[in-house]
């Protein structure tokens, strides 16, 4: 799944439309990564802002599952967004 980090600091799956719509306004997409879980999301982002290493909550999902991975490109599709 898709996740996005934007210049206002935010990042998240793009299946989260609520967080995507409390994106402050003029913010730009700065990166973009795939990834199966938000553990691995968070692990990279960690990795890519060079902080220090992502430490899972114990909610943290394991995997997406097909439903969510099924949203997130109906979502990408009907936001004109390429994946």
């Amino acid at each position: 799944m898709r996740h996005e980090a934007w210049s206002d600091g935010s990042f998240f799956p793009v299946i989260n439309r609520s967080a995507a719509a409390q994106v402050e306004a003029g913010a730009t997409l700065v990166w973009t990564v795939e990834a199966a879980s938000w553990h691995d999301a968070m692990t990279l982002y960690h990795e890519w802002k060079g902080w220090k290493p992502y430490m899972p909550m114990d909610d943290d999902p394991v995997i997406y599952t097909a439903k969510q991975e099924f949203e997130a490109q109906s979502t990408q599709r009907l936001t004109g967004e390429a994946q």
